[in-house]
């Protein structure tokens, strides 16, 4: 497969995040009839952020779906699909998205699970000051879970997570927040959100990470711009012990 330098740094695909995919990629499938295995080159030309997915500017050789897209480096990025629609629009479904709708199933690996693998590299302590937390991470929050119902599940889920990942010589009290405690009917959700944070944040980096990690948070992809730079540093800043 020309231009591939390894063939090992593609069958163990890393979660790649639509923000990382490049603007050209090298893409391989196997069309109809004897042809064998297509290779060709195509550009990025947008993204659907509402199915996680990758536009190409052409369209689709039938057949072909379920191929890899390679990037310039030779890692493979994503899969080749297309929608069942006139054109057969090409896209590249990222793996950070395969791996989400992977969780979303019940599958959950160890090796390339982008939230597990991430919380694991968050340490235990110091707390996180209120005043660490961008204004900007509570308001993703605040429109992602509008009510204290979807917010309280999304908490519970992401203390779960946080204490399956916890060494065992940490106290479980460390990583837990009983949100009986939380403000129970705010005007404003980021009120919720505000509460919630100074509570976990009073745990450790790790219970914050939590629930930036865990299945269904808010994603950096999908704000825009400006706040999703703050997100990922945000989430850099967790994993920073010295900072």
């Amino acid at each position: 497969m020309q231009g591939i330098p390894s063939f090992t740094t593609w069958i163990n695909p890393q979660p790649t995040q639509i923000s990382t995919i490049s603007s050209k990629l090298t893409c391989f499938g196997y069309g109809p009839g004897d042809g064998g295995l297509r290779q060709w080159e195509d550009n990025v030309s947008g993204i659907d952020l509402n199915f996680g997915l990758v536009a190409l500017q052409n369209s689709l050789l039938k057949g072909v779906s379920g191929g890899p897209a390679i990037g310039p480096n030779g890692t493979a990025l994503g899969v080749v699909v297309a929608r069942d629609a006139e054109g057969a629009q090409k896209y590249v479904l990222p793996f950070e998205s395969v791996y989400r709708w992977m969780e979303d199933q019940g599958y959950r690996p160890s090796a390339t699970s982008s939230s597990s693998s991430a919380l694991l590299s968050v340490p235990i302590g110091p707390a996180v000051r209120f005043g660490d937390i961008p204004e900007e991470v509570l308001l993703a929050f605040a429109r992602q879970f509008s009510t204290v119902a979807s917010a309280r599940a999304h908490i519970a889920k992401a203390m779960r997570l946080a204490a399956d990942n916890h060494p065992e010589t940490n106290k479980p009290q460390e990583i837990t927040i009983d949100v009986t405690h939380l403000n129970p009917m705010p005007e404003d959700m980021t009120v919720f959100w505000s509460d919630a944070f100074s509570s976990v944040g009073k745990k450790s980096r790790r219970s914050v990470a939590a629930l930036l990690d865990v299945k269904g948070a808010p994603l950096p992809d999908l704000e825009d711009a400006d706040t999703a730079n703050v997100m990922r540093k945000f989430r850099q800043w967790l994993s920073s012990p010295s900072h």
